[in-house]
């Protein structure tokens, strides 16, 4: 069991670095959106989709080392974590230390990604306020189509008789 349980602490610290890697690129794309550098915000989108996808790897494998733990706790292999900490405690098997790193390591991963959804919060403000000003602008020199699809995806016809624009002349 000690085994399973130093995988785990392993696995759950190439989360955090991979996390904080997502955090470094997505401050970038914060960055390159304000700056509106669309080539860069395309390279960063490739590296930032090859993280996740090792991020989502690593996330299998912990997976699969908490269900192996479970199991040899005699609890059920998709319990949450709160429960294997407290079945490693009474069981007695792990030593306190390794139990309290474990523990430590995984409040840290759940930090990581607070910070990383927060990030992800406001790039996605900035490119919804972007696209808000694009179609403004469209709209405001009459270049938007006589018809668009609503948020619910019903057709509607726009009067372009709203612009400031005369495009007739």
């Amino acid at each position: 069991m000690k085994g399973i349980v130093e995988d785990l602490i392993g696995i759950t610290l190439k989360q955090i670095r991979c996390v904080n890697e997502l955090i470094k690129l997505a401050e970038e794309e914060t960055e390159a959106l304000k700056k509106n550098d669309v080539p860069f915000l395309s390279k960063l989108c490739v590296k930032m989709n090859e993280a996740a996808q090792k991020l989502l790897e690593l996330e299998g494998e912990r997976m699969q080392a908490c269900e192996k733990l479970a199991s040899f706790l005699g609890i059920p292999g998709d319990a949450p974590f709160s429960e294997l900490k407290k079945a490693l405690s009474q069981n007695g098997q792990g030593s306190f230390e390794e139990i309290e790193e474990l523990v430590e390591k995984t409040e840290s991963l759940k930090r990581a990604y607070g910070r990383l959804q927060d990030q992800n919060r406001l790039n996605r403000q900035l490119l919804k306020q972007s696209l808000s000003y694009i179609r403004g602008l469209e709209e405001t020199l009459g270049l938007r189509k006589g018809s668009i699809y609503g948020k619910d995806g019903e057709y509607e016809r726009i009067s372009e008789e709203g612009t400031l624009l005369n495009r007739e002349v």
